[in-house]
């Protein structure tokens, strides 16, 4: 499901759903979500900053930092 999930997220951006603001930070979220889920750790930290860096109160710090010290 996870590979769903972050196709789904992945094609609503290329429609250009990043056009409201608002969504954004939780579509990164989403997408953070399933690449972790899929054991794609890096590809998951660079989405979580982005998501952070967008809206810091979008609540993927915990899981971010926990990547991070996963891999070192």
């Amino acid at each position: 499901r996870a590979r769903e999930a972050l196709e789904a997220v992945i094609r609503a951006r290329s429609l250009g759903a990043d056009a409201n603001p608002a969504w954004t930070p939780n579509a990164l979220k989403v997408q953070g979500l399933a690449h972790e889920a899929l054991g794609e750790h890096r590809e998951a930290i660079h989405i979580y900053e982005e998501a952070i860096a967008l809206n810091p109160r979008v609540g993927v710090k915990r899981r971010l930092d926990a990547l991070k010290k996963k891999i070192g």
